[in-house]
């Protein structure tokens, strides 16, 4: 039993560090525990080997006003996709495209009915902070603290955004 077990171990660490995962990240989806393989509260070391990806970089930019509280970082080969880092773990995942979809198969450019329809009307609607026609559709799970959000213009979809609930509220980046 311990060798059959040492056997699967070893093939599973095969396959994360050698990007056995990494070649179909266009089927990944977005939920409010992560992106594909990569998991909220995951560190960067433990995403890259759980996508096969690397980051562009690991470190703030403090040209961007980042620091280790709270930065973004990018995978490479990876496009319109974005990771907010805090201390140290994946806290927050942005969808910039309409490449990559949710779980439940939304995308940038769908209409807000469309939207609502995928998740059973259960979104909350908020008028979103800085453009009057546009909307925040959210929808929260306080029991595992996690949320998923799309912004939209007041007709479509613009940008989607899934983590922990805290950070999927922040409107401004990392504020």
């Amino acid at each position: 039993m311990k060798s059959a077990t040492l056997v699967f171990s070893f093939f599973v660490t095969l396959a994360l560090s050698t990007g056995l995962f990494a070649a179909d990240d266009k089927n990944w989806t977005l939920s409010p525990e992560g992106f594909g393989p990569i998991q909220i509260n995951m560190t960067l070391k433990e995403a890259e080997q759980a996508s096969g990806l690397t980051f562009n970089s690991t470190k703030p930019d403090p040209d961007q006003a980042e620091d280790e509280s709270c930065h973004y970082v990018t995978l490479k080969g990876l496009d319109d996709v974005s990771f907010m880092v805090s201390d140290g773990k994946i806290v927050r995942v942005n969808l910039s495209s309409a490449a990559y979809k949710t779980s439940t198969g939304a995308k940038i450019g769908d209409t807000e009915s469309q939207v609502q329809n995928l998740y059973n009307n259960k979104l909350q609607v908020e008028t979103h902070r800085y453009d009057e026609k546009g909307n925040y559709l959210t929808l929260i799970d306080t029991a595992k603290d996690r949320a998923i959000r799309f912004e939209t213009d007041g007709k479509v979809v613009t940008l989607i955004y899934g983590g922990r609930n805290n950070e999927v509220h922040f409107v401004e980046d990392c504020l």
